[in-house]
């Protein structure tokens, strides 16, 4: 696959990206009381957290690896 597209991680990071928007739509959708996106100090906060982490992880893996090709 390397060898006919050189970056892999984009077509990661764009199903990351259309997974997110899809999961904030569908939450959107189901919880409309916006009392219930407030983020406190608690487990919602750590989630929250965790996958803007992973979310910059694989942004950076993908601007990494263009960048050398």
């Amino acid at each position: 696959m390397s060898e006919r597209y050189t970056c892999p991680y984009s077509s990661t990071a764009l199903m990351s990206l259309m997974g997110a928007l899809l999961s904030i739509t569908f939450t959107f959708l189901l919880e409309r009381d916006l009392s219930q996106w407030r983020l406190g100090w608690n487990v919602r906060l750590i989630a929250v957290a965790y996958a803007v982490c992973h979310i910059l992880k694989i942004l950076l893996r993908y601007c990494l690896i263009c960048s050398y090709i």
